[in-house]
């Protein structure tokens, strides 16, 4: 497996956490270990907003971290979407729910495939603690429908808050990028967005079409 540098990353990339130290870590692993996931060891999962900054569902909601300060003790397995579209998709739709989250008051307006998104304000999107515990029996459910992915992301841009949690936020994302770019929702993942925890997530990735793994970046390996 290639060792990784943020000069090797991406925007786009999906960036899955491996167990380390940290108590909260510790506990993920735990519960789905008890759960029976293939991979356990997978804790969290967030999209790279560019090479070095990462853009995850956290306690504190939707953050911007960079690789290099804050998440510089972290190790990650990384997969890259084979689509150019959707990467670059991807990684503008998770900066504009970051700068949501932030509640900038100016006014937004960003290209997400044939679509232009505008918005002026919006309220927070907090971490989803139920949903990430809801979400440990596995995938299930029917993705959601082009029309119910594009509300939700109306209601986000009104400024009403939608809950997250890390590995939602990120099959979410790709699912409303893939149907800007043409396809269903079920096509990018076949389940809900709700039920996929980190450790299903790397399932998925693992033999999914669309997406490719690169490399492994270790901790305090910038």
């Amino acid at each position: 497996m290639e060792l990784l540098r943020c000069r090797h990353l991406a925007p786009g990339d999906v960036m899955l956490k491996i167990k380390d130290d940290h108590a909260l870590s510790k506990a993920i692993f735990s519960l789905q270990a008890l759960w029976m996931a293939a991979k356990p060891y997978i804790v969290h999962a967030g999209v790279m907003f560019d090479k070095t900054y990462i853009i995850e569902a956290q306690a504190e909601g939707i953050r911007g971290n960079d690789l290099r300060v804050q998440n510089k003790g972290m190790a990650y397995l990384v997969y890259r979407c084979t689509r150019t579209d959707m990467a670059q998709g991807a990684a503008n739709c998770v900066k504009m729910l970051f700068d949501i989250h932030q509640r900038r008051t100016t006014r937004h307006e960003i290209k997400i495939g044939p679509k232009r998104w505008r918005w002026k304000t919006g309220g927070p999107l907090s971490y989803n603690l139920a949903g990430a515990l809801k979400s440990l029996p596995g995938p299930g459910g029917t993705a959601s429908t082009p029309t119910e992915m594009d509300d939700l992301l109306t209601d986000i841009l009104e400024g009403k808050s939608r809950p997250f949690f890390c590995s939602h936020f990120v099959v979410y994302v790709f699912q409303f990028v893939g149907v800007q770019c043409g396809l269903q929702p079920s096509a990018v993942f076949q389940d809900a967005a709700a039920t996929i925890h980190p450790s299903a997530l790397a399932d998925k990735l693992e033999v999914h079409p669309y997406f490719n793994p690169i490399g492994i970046m270790v901790r305090d390996e910038r």
